[in-house]
């Protein structure tokens, strides 16, 4: 697979503020703590057009308490990580509704998804949703 490298953008803060206001709104009753990360957060970087964000949530019950409010709003799950990956949580957003690239809102095997958006050209953002008090936050 071809990743595709754009120069800096300063657009990518502006969408990570759209985001972060979007998923304090879905699952602030967790108070969690959101950050941008990745490429796309360093100024003056090239980067795949991709906003990686870090959400730190308090306790392990808080990591599926996400999957809900998420998938209703058009975060796709990758439920199929989390044997390799347990305290972690993957959503990514598309640009446009997962209905209309028949994606499912719940990926829970590598070939449930369509070739065209594992290709990353239709993903707007990777949402990674950890312990906050883990070594990997």
């Amino acid at each position: 697979m071809k990743i595709r490298l754009e120069a800096y953008n300063p657009d990518w803060v502006g969408d990570f503020e759209r985001i972060r206001s979007e998923l304090t709104a879905l699952i602030g009753f967790l108070d969690p703590h959101i950050e941008h990360i990745g490429s796309t957060s360093v100024k003056g970087l090239s980067a795949k057009p991709i906003i990686d964000v870090l959400v730190g949530v308090d306790s392990e019950s808080d990591l599926d308490s996400v999957v809900a409010p998420l998938t209703k709003f058009d975060y796709v799950y990758y439920e199929v990580y989390n044997a390799v990956m347990p305290y972690r949580r993957l959503f990514v957003k598309h640009k446009t509704k997962p209905q209309s690239l028949s994606v499912p809102t719940t990926i829970t095997h590598e070939k449930e998804a369509p070739i065209s958006t594992e290709e990353h050209n239709q993903r707007l953002a990777h949402v990674h949703i950890i312990l906050q008090n883990s070594p990997h936050f």
